[in-house]
């Protein structure tokens, strides 16, 4: 799929987004010349710009047309047509269709809208679309069989531009679509060993006729998987990012005969906040704890940074309600003593001592492997 090149003003708006991929012919009327666009074939009525200049400005999903003369690949032309209600659903792979939406949720994100109540409505069309060939739960922008690789997406730039009126409900923390700027994905669905399990769903429509579009502050997601409480910012060492995020640490050691608070900590892994000001709201909080909901196992054991809910304050309190989390960003674990303690290798009910046992050769590990057993347990976690 291919939507209208990214220098023409037409495709900055959100709108366009499913005008332009739900027809199967389109005549683009650039600035400076004509475009013809269908399921076979990209030409244009001169000018300077030729395919090659179309497609290095154009907001690229999917559709690949080779250089030489200008025929789209047979492989894509079969997606494209299912996509178009021409074949029947299943014959392409889930995880390719898939894809596909992740493609167009990196482009429209970043697209501008008069009422960013819109945001759900403008992609409504190609929500029920996308639905009826995944064979899939649509949840405000996420997808119930891809829902732990979809809540893993994070912004595309370091400082957002754009921004939400604080009083409109545009979705629920841990989707994409309450964020008011570009997002984008790493990797595609099916290349982690997915931990959490969901629970359950819900999320009511602004209006019964309308079930992909708007919808009322409500929306909540509950998942079964390990939380990791006691995370610290890494305060000092926060201004060195790594990778572009900050370093979040875990007290490691075991509390002494004396005290109830453990006295070591060791760095886990990379903490990417959603927006700037998170990080003020900590810094401005005497003691921050933050929470890792861990999504995923190897090879690279990820998941969402959380804080318990607070309906007034929002992410300015850290003391909410311990049952029900908002969504502050993502993290990355690398720290290798956690990898070595195998705390992310689950069988589905917890996790096993035995390899934890195996693993522990150091003092230092066998206190972490202990102190993890108390941190990682399964949890209910409700996520608004």
């Amino acid at each position: 799929m291919v939507l209208c090149p990214g220098a023409e003003p037409i495709s900055y708006r959100s709108w366009t987004t499913q005008e332009s991929l739900l027809s199967t012919r389109l005549l683009i009327y650039g600035r400076l010349q004509l475009f013809w666009l269908c399921r076979c074939k990209f030409a244009s009525d001169g000018g300077y710009m030729d395919w090659n200049d179309f497609a290095s400005h154009a907001a690229w999903l999917r559709l690949q047309i080779e250089d030489n003369d200008n025929v789209v690949d047979e492989d894509e032309i079969a997606l494209q047509n299912e996509l178009h209600l021409d074949l029947p659903p299943g014959c392409a792979s889930y995880s390719k269709i898939h894809q596909e939406w992740t493609r167009i949720v990196n482009s429209y994100s970043g697209r501008l809208l008069t009422y960013n109540t819109d945001k759900l409505p403008a992609l409504s069309a190609i929500a029920a679309l996308f639905q009826e060939k995944l064979n899939d739960e649509y949840i405000c922008g996420l997808w119930r069989l891809a829902v732990l690789f979809d809540l893993m997406w994070v912004p595309a730039k370091r400082w957002i531009e754009k921004k939400h009126n604080e009083n409109d409900y545009i979705g629920p923390s841990w989707s994409w679509i309450s964020y008011p700027d570009l997002v984008r994905y790493v990797g595609r669905w099916g290349d982690h060993h997915e931990i959490a399990k969901v629970v359950s769903f819900s999320a009511t429509p602004t209006y019964s006729f309308a079930p992909f579009g708007q919808i009322l502050p409500d929306a909540e997601l509950t998942l079964e998987a390990p939380l990791l409480h006691g995370v610290k910012l890494a305060r000092t060492e926060k201004d060195t990012a790594t990778d572009g995020g900050y370093p979040i640490h875990l007290p490691t050691a075991l509390p002494s005969a004396t005290s109830s608070e453990p006295n070591q900590c060791t760095l886990i892994g990379t903490f990417h906040p959603d927006y700037p000001h998170i990080l003020q709201s900590l810094d401005s909080s005497p003691d921050p704890t933050l929470y890792c909901l861990i999504l995923h196992g190897s090879p690279h054991p990820n998941g969402l940074v959380l804080i318990p809910y607070t309906p007034v304050t929002g992410i300015n309190s850290i003391n909410g309600n311990h049952n029900r989390f908002q969504r502050i960003g993502t993290f990355e674990q690398y720290s290798h003593k956690l990898r070595n303690a195998n705390m992310l290798q689950f069988d589905g009910c917890g996790c096993s001592h035995e390899k934890l046992d195996d693993r522990a050769k150091e003092k230092e590990d066998e206190d972490l492997e202990r102190y993890l057993t108390v941190l990682l347990q399964r949890r209910i976690v409700v996520l608004v």
